[in-house]
């Protein structure tokens, strides 16, 4: 996705809103390449609709607050929107994959390496193979801090990059922060250990 694209988040049940960027805060269109985002007002304060996915075993977080995208707005068949090796979506968002262009993750959430936090790399060296990076074709290779495998990193120079969380081993928990919180989440460094 190009920064000049557009990209409009819809929060179910509402209307969507296009707000333009500056009421969004302040370096967040430009961190995600976001141009449009959903919002929506609850008593005459301005929310964005995020989600956080945990560890269904011990409830651990395995991400940072991340926008809700289609898959529509982030690939096409043929790789169009694409390149080996790079990432196929800004971070800052989770992707509900349908099927359609991932078969190996329907219904799985996609993110990006960036937006986890708190996972290891796998023991079993067969699942950690890959040229430049991993990719999960032999099952899940990110482990959560209990030991439970939640994630499968797509992160070689021969496939898009993104992390598949596994859809059997993570849930998601919606988040209604206010724009001050998104902002302060968007400048806070990452620390060494959020990301594997």
């Amino acid at each position: 996705m190009t920064c000049e694209q557009s990209l409009t988040i819809t929060s179910p049940g509402r209307e969507p809103t296009n707000w333009p960027d500056r009421l969004l805060p302040s370096g967040m269109a430009q961190r995600v390449g976001l141009r449009k985002c959903t919002m929506f007002r609850t008593e005459k304060k301005q929310y964005t609709q995020l989600v956080c996915f945990r560890c269904n075993r011990c409830d651990a977080p395995i991400t940072r607050a991340l926008m809700i995208a289609d898959t529509s707005q982030y690939t096409t068949r043929g790789g169009e929107s694409w390149k080996f090796g790079e990432p196929c979506f800004p971070a800052g968002f989770a992707i509900r994959e349908r099927g359609d262009v991932w078969k190996a993750y329907a219904g799985c959430w996609l993110v990006q390496e960036d937006d986890v936090i708190g996972l290891s790399v796998t023991h079993h060296v067969d699942r950690t193979n890959g040229c430049c990076g991993m990719t999960g074709w032999r099952g899940p290779n990110l482990i959560c801090r209990c030991g439970e495998h939640v994630a499968s990193a797509e992160t070689d120079c021969t496939v898009p990059n993104f992390v598949a969380l596994n859809k059997d081993q993570v849930y998601p928990v919606r988040l209604r922060l206010s724009a001050a919180q998104v902002e302060n989440e968007a400048a806070r460094e990452p620390d060494s250990n959020d990301s594997f």
